[in-house]
């Protein structure tokens, strides 16, 4: 059932995709225990698509506006749930790291003749199918949301525009991306649990806050996002290089113990 075991620190072409399914499912079956991590992922994407759609709702008080402003004014301002993904990951796979500390059950994982690759992508999809799924869900509730409120008044459904469809279907899944190995290589490198879940949420800070600028003083534009593409891209490369070259069962077992 599991591979053999890996002699190598680099991700190899071909996995048990067997044993990487048993390593996701372990980690959602844990998180489902912990009611807490539950509810405090869900508070930050509900707390955008209020806002979004509270927004929206007082625009459509001004009766000069026009649909096609009321579009680009809800792309500018839902890039901010771009981040969703990366603060769900981050939660959950810190999270993760906390549970296994607590139950020491890291150890006979990685006595079992899985590879190094099979664990890391395991352990990368647990925290990253879940934020990208809250994160499209998020937007999806904004596109429906939005077009309810405005069908009355326009008697056209004025979402999704390409530019919302961008952020969905391409930004948001590099920023779930980017938080999953941030969180990942910062759990190679620190012993302390809280530690690691505290640098890891800073470490998407900045990221937030460059989203929070772009949707109060900047219009959302393809080129903007196209750019913004490229910052991700070569951060995630970045972060994917790091981990895998710290993703060692030896060190692991060293330094979490």
């Amino acid at each position: 059932m599991w591979g053999t075991i890996s002699t190598t620190d680099e991700l190899k072409p071909k996995l048990n995709w067997g044993a990487v399914r048993e390593i996701f499912v372990k980690d959602l079956q844990e998180l489902s225990k912990n009611r807490y991590v539950f509810y405090s992922m869900l508070i930050l994407p509900c707390l955008l698509v209020g806002v979004t759609l509270i927004n929206t709702y007082s625009t459509l008080s001004n009766p000069q506006i026009s649909a096609a402003q009321i579009s680009i004014l809800i792309s500018t301002v839902s890039e901010t749930v771009i981040i969703v993904p990366a603060i769900v990951s981050v939660l959950i796979g810190s999270t993760s790291v906390v549970i296994e500390k607590n139950n020491r059950s890291l150890e006979p994982l990685l006595a079992t003749p899985i590879t190094d690759s099979e664990l890391l992508v395991g352990k990368a999809l647990a925290p990253f199918v879940p934020g990208l799924g809250i994160g499209l869900v998020s937007y999806t509730a904004i596109i429906i949301g939005v077009d309810v409120l405005t069908y009355p008044v326009y008697h056209a459904f004025i979402l999704p525009t390409p530019i919302l469809l961008y952020q969905m279907l391409v930004l948001a899944p590099l920023v779930g991306l980017f938080g999953t190995f941030v969180a990942l290589f910062i759990s190679t490198k620190i012993k302390d649990v809280r530690a690691a879940q505290q640098v890891s949420t800073f470490a998407v800070l900045p990221l937030f806050f460059v989203l929070i600028f772009a949707s109060f003083f900047l219009t959302s534009t393809l080129d903007l996002l196209f750019a913004l593409t490229l910052i991700l891209v070569v951060a995630i490369v970045g972060f994917v290089r790091l981990t895998i070259s710290q993703f060692k069962r030896e060190s692991i077992l060293v330094s979490w113990k």
